[in-house]
């Protein structure tokens, strides 16, 4: 008789995926304060990150963008395996190294205005 795979305790789990998203925004945001205001805008980068995208596309980007991370967090969190938890956490840690790439192509570009 097998071994039922071990569970990944509750804490720890959401410990990996919030200290995760903390870097993510951080890092982003270059640490500094005033990236705060840009927060809401944070899934905007996924998109951002293969081409340019006007005012009103960001806005849904975002808005969609956020749809998108809650469900994967609903599902990364509420994972029984352990297996389940890194394949959804996987898919999240590409979209969120994805989305700052795209953040930082937004940034770069509002760099050279003057």
């Amino acid at each position: 008789m097998s071994a039922a795979p071990a569970e990944k305790p509750p804490a720890r789990k959401k410990t990996v995926f919030f200290l995760t998203w903390l870097a993510a925004l951080l890092v982003t945001g270059r640490f500094a304060p005033f990236s705060i205001v840009a927060l809401p805008f944070f899934p905007a980068g996924l998109p951002q990150a293969f081409g340019r995208m006007d005012q009103d596309d960001k806005m849904i980007a975002a808005a969609l963008g956020w749809i998108l991370y809650i469900v994967l967090a609903f599902a990364t969190l509420t994972a029984k395996r352990r297996s389940t938890f890194f394949g959804f956490y996987a898919v999240v840690v590409v979209l969120l190294l994805v989305n700052m790439q795209g953040c930082q192509k937004d940034m770069d570009s509002l760099a050279h205005i003057h």
